[in-house]
């Protein structure tokens, strides 16, 4: 899930932690919603039960839930940046979705790829 992984790096928590700052929450329900109108805009909207079940899941103060992909940058190990999120933006510019915080977690990955390749 490009959102959940989008969020908990550009956070720097899981979701549990996230929702314990100020903006968290929002900032995941945003993210969130550029990666279901970019599904949509490709001939894929979400059922509204299964975009409900995603948003508790990540808003949920008391989660420990977390993506593989802050796992492994947490580790200090190579990431799917560009696979999950960055698939994410080219798709969602390409439809011409709006996906300025996409784009924002994006560059975050970037430049964590970038300094372990340095």
């Amino acid at each position: 899930m490009a959102s959940l992984g989008a969020a908990n790096c550009l956070l720097h928590g899981t979701v549990g932690e996230y929702m314990r700052s100020r903006d968290g929450g929002d900032i995941a329900l945003q993210l969130f919603h550029e990666c279901t109108e970019t599904a949509k805009a490709a001939g894929h909207p979400m059922h509204p039960q299964a975009v409900a079940g995603f948003q508790r899941v990540l808003t949920n103060p008391k989660s420990s839930f977390n993506s593989s992909i802050y796992r492994d940058m947490r580790a200090g190990l190579p990431i799917e940046g560009d696979h999950l999120v960055g698939d994410m933006v080219r798709r969602a510019q390409a439809a011409g979705v709006p996906c300025s915080l996409l784009a924002v977690a994006l560059a975050v990955l970037e430049t964590y790829s970038g300094r372990l390749e340095a």
